[in-house]
């Protein structure tokens, strides 16, 4: 049949679609057509088993803001098992399963998107290596049911050691030591977003002058205990800096090649990025 051909379902776009009960079954059938690209953002999901004939080839999938079970979630990852290369999941509900799934089963993940997902309870975390290929990955601002911050410090261990861009902004509870650990395990680094860490000081300013040296964009903003910005000054890499909230102007005026405050919201690992909306990282939907 024309309508099944696998040809034409390469790309799907349900960006904001109220998807009933009986609409559970379509998205299945759709999804079972050898769609590899598909966007869900901001799609609302019944309640329902999600259940799938025959393995999915997705490798590009966009949930970012979905209301959807982590059930639902978790059975979508299961039947795209070992195909997804870019994954957002974005304020998604999330358990430890969907933990497990991303590091065992999703091991060709290069780009992934947890920011601002809500964890079941507070001891749910990463307890396996993420892919070694992922190369961005954002996991800012994570929260459990209860307003409580994820505990950020055990996923440090689990972190790819050749990941380029890195987003942990919006964590209390990171200190200079806890950045300390990542600078030198994740040394390849070229982008690093660490906004709204608000208890790093200036000692962490030295840390990432020194461990990364390809460094070409950092995000500080609304870190007020970092005073002393002349580490910055030894960045010779860095070519962009975000630092709302704080004043460099003065401190940075020896560097005048430096771009300040370029990007008020960050772009690692997100699908979609300004004005392209038809787009999730660059693959155009239908």
């Amino acid at each position: 049949m024309l309508a099944k051909d696998r040809s034409l379902w390469r790309g799907v776009d349900l960006t904001n679609v109220l998807i009933r009960p009986l609409s559970l079954v379509h998205v299945q059938s759709v999804l079972d057509r050898g769609v590899q690209a598909a966007r869900f953002a901001r799609c609302a999901f019944a309640e329902g088993e999600l259940m799938f004939s025959q393995k999915l080839s997705l490798r590009y999938l966009d949930m970012s803001c979905c209301d959807t079970t982590a059930e639902q979630l978790n059975a979508i990852l299961i039947a795209n098992n070992h195909s997804l290369i870019k994954l957002s999941i974005e304020n998604c509900n999330i358990n430890q399963d969907t933990f497990d799934l991303l590091c065992k089963t999703h091991t060709k993940l290069q780009v992934l998107n947890m920011a601002l997902c809500k964890v079941s309870e507070p001891t749910v975390n990463f307890r396996h290596p993420l892919s070694p290929i992922m190369k961005e990955l954002n996991l800012s601002w994570i929260l459990c049911d209860d307003e409580i911050q994820w505990n950020i410090h055990g996923a440090i261990d689990f972190l790819p050691e050749n990941i380029e861009r890195l987003n942990m902004s919006g964590y209390r509870s990171i200190h200079d030591e806890t950045l300390q650990d990542v600078t030198l395990r994740c040394g390849q680094l070229v982008e690093l977003d660490i906004s709204d860490c608000s208890f790093l000081t200036s000692d962490s300013l030295e840390y990432i002058a020194s461990d990364l040296l390809a460094l070409r964009c950092l995000s500080i903003s609304r870190c007020h205990l970092m005073i002393n910005f002349e580490p910055i000054t030894r960045m010779r890499s860095l070519e962009t800096i975000n630092c709302y909230g704080l004043d460099l102007e003065q401190a940075l005026c020896a560097i005048p090649e430096l771009v300040i405050n370029d990007s008020p919201f960050s772009t690692v690992a997100r699908p979609t990025v300004g004005n392209r909306r038809s787009t999730i990282w660059t693959i155009r939907l239908q």
